[in-house]
């Protein structure tokens, strides 16, 4: 077995940052899918709060009608300019309610919407910066635990230019 010139307590030391390294990124990718899980669940929410905002302006919308209506019954008449203000006043006003109520739902949803899409975004960037971390630890801790051994340089007399050793001059055989 090659073992790389390293002790066996070395060998653990790289072990244990690498089993370290693949917990985090194991933590990282639970704490990914549970934010995915997160998402679906506050778009079931988004959509829910645009339906309540959809009935709550089909109601308003009604109540205008039926108020029109009312006002209409106590006028006795409909061509009176005054009554048609009147019922074109109450019209606009359920219109509005209506409106207002869509804006509240539709930000209510947005809102619900883009804070589940950043919480997606950072577990997504953790789980990046997780794998980036595990993988540089795992390499430094080599790099410290492999740099206690001697490595020829070009100028030792293992290095390539030991014993007259000269580097072919041409690449590919040309």
């Amino acid at each position: 077995m090659a073992t790389l010139g390293l002790t066996a307590m070395q060998w653990v030391q790289l072990g244990s940052v690498a089993v370290s390294g693949a917990t985090a990124v194991a933590a990282s990718n639970k704490n990914a899918g549970y934010a995915e899980a997160t998402r679906e669940s506050a778009e079931r929410l988004a959509n829910d709060r645009e339906a309540a905002a959809q009935r709550e302006a089909i109601e308003a919308r009604r109540q205008a009608r039926v108020a029109q209506s009312r006002a209409l019954a106590v006028a006795g008449r409909g061509d009176d300019k005054t009554v048609l203000d009147v019922m074109g006043g109450i019209g606009r006003i359920g219109e509005s309610a209506a409106l207002a109520a869509l804006f509240e739902g539709k930000s209510s949803a947005n809102y619900v919407r883009s804070q589940a899409d950043q919480n997606v975004r950072q577990a997504r960037s953790e789980r990046t910066q997780a794998g980036i971390s595990a993988i540089g630890s795992t390499a430094l801790t080599f790099a410290d635990v492999y740099g206690d051994r001697k490595v020829p340089d070009a100028t030792s007399e293992y290095g390539p230019f030991a014993s007259g050793y000269k580097f072919p001059s041409k690449i590919g055989g040309r």
